[in-house]
């Protein structure tokens, strides 16, 4: 199985290697070189490759994105068994020693890659972003890479710049192992922390990819995820209001049950 397009989606399809182990295939992947040790741990996968390797001993090589189609996929029948990625266990406990105990800790993911042709859409301004850095009671962490950060280094609201720790998408991983939520725009973040089996908060645009449907707050990929949708083209106010209040019942739960927030029992439920 090749990856084709993005990182969000080698991600979200690399799930297929199950699908196709139960009929008794041995599953390669060939993989984005920022995907590779990430992959390695996915479940079923046996091998993986780089993009550009042309590796011998496969009967058969098929994109990622076909096996929904080829394995005969429907609405009711996605294979959406989390977690099917997983984080080496002295990488977890290395993260959780460095982002502490305490408070509830919150990753924050609020730009996608600029060369996006619908990246206008789906990211948010950090300064629209910044307000849910003011609930009290939580522990930020930003998840971002890339262009986005310079805004955010300049007013970073109490946020833990987590950027100069990640060298790949396995130490993303192994962050957001130590983490109790994920509030994310569309990008490959939300996709890595539903992988994962973390609770997600998705926020999505009025017309959003089609993967994420319309008219309802879950996922059929994402047994953890929770959807903020716009209720106008543009609105991003809207939404951050809403994620904000959500944000603060949750961590008054938090704090009059004194045990973990958006546990993954409660994010089904969303």
């Amino acid at each position: 199985m090749t990856a084709e397009e993005g990182f969000g989606d080698t991600i979200q399809f690399v799930r297929y290697a199950s699908l196709l182990a139960a009929r008794g295939a041995q599953v390669g992947a060939r993989v984005q070189p920022a995907l590779r040790r990430l992959i390695a741990g996915a479940r079923d996968v046996t091998h993986v490759h780089e993009e550009g390797e042309r590796p011998d001993g496969y009967d058969f090589d098929v994109p990622m994105l076909s096996l929904p189609l080829l394995l005969g996929t429907r609405l009711e029948t996605i294979p959406a068994q989390v977690p099917y990625l997983q984080v080496p266990q002295a990488c977890a406990a290395s993260w959780r020693a460095r982002l502490g105990g305490g408070l509830p800790q919150v990753g924050l993911a609020w730009a996608g890659n600029k060369l996006h042709r619908n990246d206008h859409n789906r990211s948010v301004p950090w300064q629209v972003f910044r307000r849910l850095a003011g609930v009290p009671g939580l522990a930020f962490h930003s998840l971002q890479v890339g262009e986005a950060l310079p805004e955010m280094r300049a007013d970073p609201c109490g946020v833990n710049d987590l950027a100069p720790h990640f060298a790949d998408f396995q130490e993303t991983a192994a962050a957001i192992s130590a983490m109790d939520l994920v509030v994310s725009v569309d990008t490959s973040v939300a996709h890595l922390v539903a992988a994962l089996g973390k609770p997600v908060w998705l926020l999505l645009p009025l017309a959003p990819d089609w993967r994420w449907l319309l008219g309802r707050c879950d996922s059929p990929w994402y047994p953890t995820m929770r959807l903020f949708r716009q209720t106008q083209p543009g609105d991003w106010q809207d939404v951050i209001t809403r994620v904000a209040d959500s944000l603060s019942a949750g961590q008054r739960d938090w704090a009059s049950k004194k045990g973990l927030l958006f546990c993954k029992k409660e994010a089904k439920n969303f």
